[in-house]
């Protein structure tokens, strides 16, 4: 999720190979940064059960984080995601703060 109003057209700014964080870099001018970010197993709702093609509704990997632009001091995007661990190789690295 993306806040509106700072990403005023994006659609039409947007091409369907582009990256957010490119688009947001290169149109927009700020400077993405992962604020916070968590992983865990869940199992998803039904409907994200259908989405993944999965048999059930066996625990995924949730994904959730924030990122803000480390310039401007906003935040940007809100982060929801599952991933199915068959699929993605999901690497958590944690360093010093």
């Amino acid at each position: 999720m993306v806040a509106a109003a700072r990403v005023p057209k994006l659609a039409s700014v947007m091409a369907p190979a582009d990256s957010l964080d490119a688009v947001l870099r290169r149109h927009y001018g700020y400077s993405p940064i992962w604020q916070w970010s968590q992983s865990r197993l869940s199992s998803p709702p039904e409907n994200t059960a259908q989405t993944l093609l999965l048999r059930g509704r066996p625990p995924q990997i949730l994904f959730k984080g924030l990122v803000g632009c480390e310039n401007r001091g906003q935040r940007l995007e809100y982060v929801e995601s599952y991933l199915r661990p068959d699929v993605f190789d999901v690497v958590t690295e944690v360093d010093k703060w």
